[in-house]
């Protein structure tokens, strides 16, 4: 294993922990919570932000203002739900349930994690570093993401074909 590989250990590691402390619960939620601030401050940042009293203060700040605080509202209350539900799962007694959900979505996340990483470094130059080619856990992760291909949309599918020949 060269350092590479360390590394990459580390980031599944990392994101399994998270994962096994927060719960599926609390992961999901946040998830959709970021999802949903992205969609919705956008929508709202404009009437909230002529809303506020901010005299002086130009529109796009106005705006700008609006949609930080749309956003961070949303994430505040995605966050007092998770909280609310994880509580609820926890007194009916599928606490360590959640959390065992939660390591294997931290693991998908890793997975997710390196895959990104390795369509990036693919379309560079640094996919000719020796480092990567004799890398056993990218090696992996290209078996992988062959395995996962006939499952991955098409416009995504190009890629996940980038990342298993290359390292083939």
């Amino acid at each position: 294993m060269n350092p590479l590989d360390w590394f990459l250990l580390v980031v599944v590691g990392v994101t399994v922990l998270m994962g096994l402390m927060r719960g599926l619960i609390k992961e999901v939620i946040s998830l959709l919570g970021w999802f949903a601030a992205f969609i919705v401050s956008p929508m709202y940042a404009h009437p909230l932000g002529m809303w506020l009293p901010m005299q002086g203060a130009s529109e796009q700040l106005r705006e700008c203002v609006g949609f930080l605080l749309i956003f961070v509202g949303v994430l505040i209350v995605a966050s007092f739900l998770a909280m609310v539900i994880k509580k609820m799962v926890s007194v009916v007694g599928l606490g360590l349930v959640d959390r065992l959900f939660g390591a294997v979505f931290g693991l998908l996340r890793g997975a997710l994690i390196i895959a990104v990483a390795m369509v990036v470094i693919k379309l560079t130059p640094l996919q000719n570093m020796k480092m990567l080619q004799e890398s056993k856990g990218i090696q992996l992760a290209a078996q992988v993401m062959a395995w996962i291909k006939p499952w991955v949309p098409s416009d995504l599918g190009k890629f996940v074909v980038l990342c298993v020949e290359s390292s083939a």
